[in-house]
């Protein structure tokens, strides 16, 4: 079984619709800062997404030789 480890980490991002690889991050931080951020934010240009991710780990209940559960290297994902 996997359990889902939140690190308090957490960015806003906005990709431009049709552009690969258009990704920018406009702020990162913890959670208070973000949402007053995204609160104050314009998102109102038709040309952008704009989205919050977290960064997370995922960890098993698989053990390593040091008899600690084995981890995921963190990611993003969209809330």
């Amino acid at each position: 079984m996997l359990i889902k480890v939140n690190t308090g980490y957490y960015r806003v991002c906005k990709h431009q619709i049709g552009i690969a690889n258009s990704i920018e991050c406009l702020i990162d931080g913890d959670i208070d800062s973000i949402n007053s951020y995204w609160n104050s934010l314009n998102k109102e240009d038709p040309k952008f997404i704009y989205y919050k991710e977290e960064e997370v780990i995922y960890r098993g209940n698989k053990y390593n030789q040091y008899n600690e559960p084995f981890e995921s290297s963190p990611f993003w994902i969209k809330i």
